[in-house]
């Protein structure tokens, strides 16, 4: 079994491919998580603090599992998300993004 890089987004397999539903659901959770949380911060502190910070730089990247699952579902293994991601960075340096 080849070892697997911890560092990068790992696919779960969470529910079939076909179950857009099912995917859409854990997504709309975990970006309601992290909405609620930004909104909570910014309305009662003038500063996010470091535990803070930390929790919802936990929840931003629980989004970005649920999405590489979902793509991973999709058949998009971890050489075409690269690739995939490689367009959608392009595309944001053309508008400026960095």
């Amino acid at each position: 079994m080849a070892e697997i890089d911890m560092t990068k987004p790992q696919p779960c397999n969470m529910f079939d491919v076909a179950d857009g539903e099912a995917w859409a659901k854990e997504l709309g959770k975990h970006m309601y998580d992290v909405v609620r949380d930004v909104i909570y911060m910014d309305q009662f502190f003038d500063c996010i603090e470091r535990a803070d910070e930390e929790a919802l730089a936990e929840k931003l990247t629980n989004v970005i599992t649920v999405c590489t699952s979902w793509l991973h579902a999709l058949g998009y293994d971890e050489a075409r998300r690269g690739e995939l991601q490689k367009r959608i960075n392009e595309k944001n340096k053309k508008r400026g993004c960095f």
